[in-house]
């Protein structure tokens, strides 16, 4: 039995919007599989703290509901409607949100590992804090987004659009990101250590002190990106295309570049030390001061 309450207004703090709706209740999981089998709306209803893993709320209209503390897991939420909801602190792991609303929502502190997030529009949702671990994003967009501590790691970010966000710092250890588009993203001191990454783009987008710890980039072209204090140890660089400007104060201990060409660079003080530099192309370049030691150079081009 639903015990209903009068209409309330839940001011959430530093975002601008808030919870209300005409039918603020408080119910139990009982209760909401009840209104999901006779297709009746939750919107701007009081969940909040109930354990609704494992609950298929395909298409459910949640708007504006209440939905902190929440047990998500491994519930599928596919389609469903969660303008202005409030996930605060949800654990979604698992979680199926396939093409879900989710415009003006509150998912701050979210749990999202192993969730299947594909085409998922995050704009102008609060994520910070969200942990997206292994989660299935495939073709989701993120703009204008502050991501401060979330967490990438081991994600599928295939096709993902990342514009204007701040990303300082963030894990992407380990992402799968082919197609992948960053524009004018803040990523001073983010890690992508072993990360793959296949045509993905960095445009308007400075790299500054990041992380590439044995990444593997297919056939990249950095030509015509600003790295700055870049760590390419170990990384996979295989057919890559370098810049001049692009190989200041970059770190490539170890690292495979074959196939790359330095052709009439200034290489010069550059460290190569226990590169793999195997049919690379240093025609006309300038070698002055660069360490060399213990390098693979078979077939390289001098």
């Amino acid at each position: 039995m639903l015990r209903s309450r009068a209409s309330v207004s839940l001011p959430m703090a530093g975002w601008g919007f808030t919870l209300s709706g005409s039918s603020m209740a408080e119910i139990t999981r009982e209760d909401v599989v009840a209104h999901i089998a006779q297709n009746k709306p939750l919107r701007g209803f009081n969940l909040s703290g109930l354990d609704l893993s494992r609950l298929k709320l395909r298409g459910a209209n949640l708007e504006s509901a209440d939905l902190s503390g929440v047990n998500l897991t491994e519930s599928d939420l596919s389609g469903a409607h969660l303008l202005g909801a409030n996930l605060k602190g949800v654990d979604a792991s698992g979680a199926n949100l396939v093409g879900c609303v989710v415009e003006l929502s509150n998912f701050e502190n979210v749990k999202f590992h192993g969730a299947d997030l594909r085409r998922v529009d995050f704009t102008s949702a609060r994520l910070m804090g969200c942990d997206f671990s292994e989660a299935n994003l495939f073709r989701s967009k993120f703009v204008d987004q502050d991501l401060a501590g979330c967490s990438f790691c081991h994600a599928n970010l295939g096709g993902v659009l990342f514009s204007g966000c701040r990303a300082n710092g963030l894990l992407f250890t380990g992402a799968q990101m082919v197609n992948t588009s960053f524009r004018h993203v803040e990523l001073h001191g983010a890690n992508f250590s072993e990360a793959l990454l296949r045509n993905t783009k960095f445009d308007g987008t400075t790299i500054s002190d990041v992380i590439f710890h044995r990444a593997r980039f297919v056939d990249f072209d950095f030509t015509s990106l600003e790295l700055e204090g870049v760590d390419f140890t170990e990384a996979v660089l295989e057919g890559a295309q370098f810049s001049e400007q692009s190989l200041r104060g970059i770190r490539f201990e170890r690292a495979n570049l074959s196939r790359v060409s330095f052709e009439g660079m200034d290489l010069q003080g550059l460290d190569l030390r226990g590169v793999n530099v195997e049919r690379a192309v240093f025609c006309g370049s300038s070698l002055i001061g660069a360490n060399l030691d213990g390098a693979t150079v078979g077939g390289a081009n001098f």
